[in-house]
């Protein structure tokens, strides 16, 4: 009997070891989330907005074209803006590239079940449409000038990524469809891929000759917002090649970003009508100029209204929708990175790169999972070409880890019949094609066949599984000359 007793005890032992190192590592782990989410917090109230410039204020004759992915982000962003605009005499124009119809929290909040069909996603993006109407009307833009695109919430960058072709159709996880349910979409029952969009984007662009265009920052966490610039951003790169694009004058106009979704943002969330609205701390780091445009608070109180008529958003998310009504509003900057170009074998993928120019900038220690993971966590994107590869060359906080995979990709400009190329990296994998890649430390170079174009767009994210641990913000590089 006694020895079944200290058999016995030993696995019971055993557990509670097991338990009382599994509750070390948990608590831990929950003190470094946590310190990791105050320095962010702490990193974003330490910026202040009086410190911006002023963007010019706009003026009778401007031409004022507003790319919104969901129905209000338009509002969110700049319905300050809007406002001012319209009282100037400027033709103001708003464009909804998805209705917002893959919300199921929402949607389940105003439809009482959970158990919702695919139509039932489809009634609600209608009913999101009537929200947005109202919400634009209130700051003063006119029923006939708001266009809906009807592409898929919650699907945008799968249409940039890998849904480019009519034949490749994206299917919504919400309404099940792989066209436009919506009868008033721009394109009546456009396919869900990534050439229809920039039919749309481009159409639009030609119609209306806007002197200035409002798109969404790419380093937006939201991947409809970073996806809606890569598109847009494309769209305009692309009528550059045709002057007639832009109007009589052939000048192209004046691209300017906002930001909606980026982690603990804004600080301090709530209805703070007094407060500035400062940009997100980590991306002063990027490459980005950010500029403020002053409301009075006859127009917060105006933005307000509208932000009220998003009823089914209020309803779920109040507080943060709230944030955005402030002393002003932001727009921010970008310009074209650098892809610097070689002659033929100037550059072999053992050599060490570090003397590339720097081709996309990204923040680093700027969200909770980079912060404890630096393996994911990105710095810096550099880009070089001959005539017959494009060199890629990462750079990451930490040394590379096996657990994460980093996927690279590239979008020739003009755009072709591929759209955009892509590859996922990992420490141990096997490289597909003619695709050479050697690890140094926290360094991953990769070169591939050069793509058609005479310029790229680049992108990359880092990711444990399905987790985004990190990503880069699309940017166009456009060809300089090197050694």
């Amino acid at each position: 009997m006694r020895f079944r007793k200290r058999t016995n005890e030993r696995p019971r032992r055993r557990r509670v070891v097991v338990a009382r190192v599994l509750l070390a590592v948990l608590l831990v782990a929950a003190a470094a989330l946590g310190i990791a989410a105050w320095r962010i917090r702490q990193a974003n109230g330490g910026v202040w907005a009086s410190d911006l410039h002023v963007w010019p204020p706009p003026r009778r004759g401007d031409r004022i074209l507003i790319f919104a992915p969901h129905c209000d982000d338009e509002t969110l962003g700049l319905s300050g803006l809007t406002q001012q605009a319209v009282a100037a005499g400027a033709d103001v124009r708003v464009v909804f590239v998805t209705n917002g119809d893959g919300f199921p929290y929402s949607a389940e909040r105003e439809y009482q079940r959970l158990r919702l069909k695919p139509s039932d996603y489809v009634k609600f993006g209608m009913s999101r449409q009537v929200e947005a109407l109202q919400a634009v009307a209130a700051s003063g833009v006119a029923r006939n000038h708001v266009t809906f695109l009807g592409y898929p919430d919650g699907g945008v960058s799968e249409l940039w990524l890998h849904n480019w072709t009519p034949a490749r159709p994206y299917k919504s996880r919400f309404t099940s469809r792989t066209r436009s349910p919506y009868p008033n979409s721009r394109t009546r029952n456009a396919v869900y891929c990534g050439q229809s969009v920039m039919s749309d984007i481009e159409g639009l662009v030609r119609a209306f000759h806007p002197t200035q265009v409002y798109c969404p920052h790419p380093n937006d966490n939201h991947a409809d917002h970073w996806a809606t610039y890569t598109f847009v951003t494309a769209a305009l790169w692309q009528l550059r090649r045709d002057a007639s694009a832009f109007g009589p004058a052939g000048r192209p106009p004046i691209e300017g970003l906002y930001v909606v979704h980026r982690g603990d943002w804004p600080v301090p969330q709530g209805y703070h009508p007094k407060s500035g609205l400062p940009p997100p701390a980590a991306l002063l780091q990027a490459d980005t100029e950010w500029k403020q445009i002053p409301i009075t608070p006859a127009q917060a109180a105006v933005k307000l209204n509208a932000i009220s008529k998003y009823r089914s958003q209020t309803r779920v998310m109040k507080r943060f929708l709230m944030s955005f009504v402030r002393k002003n509003e932001l727009v921010g900057t970008r310009t074209s990175g650098p892809l610097t170009v070689v002659k033929d074998g100037a550059l072999r993928v053992v050599d060490d790169w570090k003397d590339l120019p720097v081709s996309v900038v990204d923040p680093v220690d700027d969200t909770v999972q980079t912060e404890i993971g630096g393996s994911g966590d990105l710095s810096s994107v550099s880009v070089a070409e001959d005539s017959r590869r494009l060199y890629i060359r990462l750079e990451l906080r930490k040394p590379i880890s096996p657990r994460v995979a980093y996927d690279v990709y590239w979008h020739p400009l003009p755009g072709d019949a591929s759209g955009t190329r892509g590859m996922s990296l990992r420490l141990g994998g096997q490289l597909q094609g003619r695709v050479s890649a050697v690890v140094r430390g926290n360094v991953w170079q990769i070169a591939v066949p050069r793509p058609p174009g005479d310029a790229v767009m680049v992108g990359v994210k880092c990711r444990y599984h399905r987790f985004t641990l990190d990503k880069t913000g699309w940017r166009v590089l456009e060809p300089v000359s090197g050694s």
